[in-house]
């Protein structure tokens, strides 16, 4: 079985909450390589200055345990993870970053 330490955090078409599911991406579109794509993956904590969380559900249905947003500088990408520890080990430093809504005036 193939480990998962991330997911990428990139443009997709709106699709059902649930596990990932074929569906147009730019990852995809700029790598060629297919991957399904989830979108509906956001919680707003207004009590944390509108922090956004991301809530990934896995291929069972069950959600993932814990997950964050980090900027990869040597890929120069965000991504989303789970075991950070796996993660860093395999794909070298991240940092953590909050991202946050901001509502147009």
């Amino acid at each position: 079985m193939r480990q998962q330490y991330f997911q990428h955090l990139t443009g997709t078409t709106s699709v059902a909450y649930g596990p990932a599911q074929p569906a147009p991406n730019a990852f995809t579109a700029a790598t060629q390589i297919q991957r399904d794509a989830e979108s509906t993956i956001w919680t707003l904590d207004e009590s944390a200055g509108n922090a956004l969380t991301p809530v990934w559900v896995n291929s069972d249905g069950t959600v993932a345990a814990l997950t964050s947003v980090v900027y990869v500088v040597t890929l120069g990408a965000f991504a989303i993870i789970g075991d950070e520890l796996a993660f860093l080990h395999r794909f070298g430093p991240a940092t953590g970053v909050t991202l946050t809504f901001v509502p147009l005036s």
